[in-house]
């Protein structure tokens, strides 16, 4: 097997060759935005080295590797992202020359921008956003509440009594977001579903 992808790309390669100013070699100038300097110049860098975090799409819960029936950690890195090699740079280049695109490469095209949006960091915040994560398993208990009422005759009648399961869930679901790794393959797990 390939080795661990540990410095994962939040932006494509690809994406970042476009900006490079040296496309065969990925040179390309950074700016560092955050610096405690008054005055801030361009440096070289490469793109195998900016817009990359440690494991950011390493899956970290057994539950996750499970659910997808996936063996390996690294799946997300080394699967999912294929359309990038592929699609941008054709795509970039037609855009570019101001060509016209179908509708096929259009729909690709709107699909890759949401992806690469989903992978920004800012989008990855909130799902370690606390009131965000309240809000979203408020809202999911409230209607699984209102589904339970509204089901509750029908399930007795089959001789199944479903009355309280929203507190087993939400209790559940309690656990579950309390846990760091758990939030961060939520984020990932977006990833997966098609």
């Amino acid at each position: 097997m390939n080795p661990k992808p540990k410095k994962q790309h939040f932006v494509p390669k690809v994406y970042l060759k476009e900006f490079a100013h040296n496309k065969k070699t990925g040179d390309i100038y950074r700016l560092d935005i955050k610096s405690k300097y008054k005055n801030v110049f361009p440096k070289l860098s490469n793109i195998s080295r900016i817009c990359i975090e440690p494991d950011c799409y390493t899956i970290e819960t057994q539950e996750l590797l499970e659910r997808y029936e996936i063996r390996d950690p690294y799946f997300i890195e080394r699967n999912v992202f294929d359309y990038e090699n592929s699609f941008i740079s054709k795509i970039i280049k037609k855009v570019t020359r101001k060509r016209q695109i179908n509708l096929r490469d259009a729909r690709k095209l709107i699909a890759t921008i949401i992806s690469i949006k989903r992978r920004n960091k800012a989008f990855r915040v909130n799902f370690h956003d606390d009131k965000t994560i309240r809000e979203i398993k408020n809202n999911q208990i409230l209607s699984l509440r209102i589904s339970e009422e509204k089901n509750k005759s029908q399930f007795l009648v089959k001789g199944v009594d479903i009355s309280g399961i929203s507190d087993r869930i939400e209790s559940w679901m309690n656990e579950m977001f309390s846990r760091p790794e758990y939030k961060n393959d939520l984020y990932r797990e977006g990833f997966l579903v098609k």
